[in-house]
């Protein structure tokens, strides 16, 4: 469950890098560098089986023992901002 700084945390904006759908879960590249793991679960609107690479999507993170954990992921739905990472 995540805090309440987290939730209360900021949109980041990136473009999914990979998803490994049969384990559910996937990477998010942001336009700084920077690799954030999400799962499943934290996608909203749509199913991981719905998400494609180089889709950019919206999300919050919290900081785990693992490293950043993006969760509210939103999938942008204008096709114009679909792009490779």
């Amino acid at each position: 469950m995540e805090t309440m700084s987290a939730l209360m945390a900021e949109y980041q904006v990136g473009r999914i890098k990979n998803v490994v759908k049969d384990k559910n879960f996937g990477f998010i590249a942001t336009d700084d560098g920077k690799t954030i793991f999400f799962h499943g679960s934290g996608v909203h609107g749509d199913k991981i089986e719905d998400l494609e690479v180089g889709s950019m999507v919206q999300f919050k993170t919290v900081d785990t023992k693992k490293g950043l954990k993006a969760f509210s992921v939103i999938v942008a739905k204008s096709k114009e901002r679909k792009c490779l990472v």
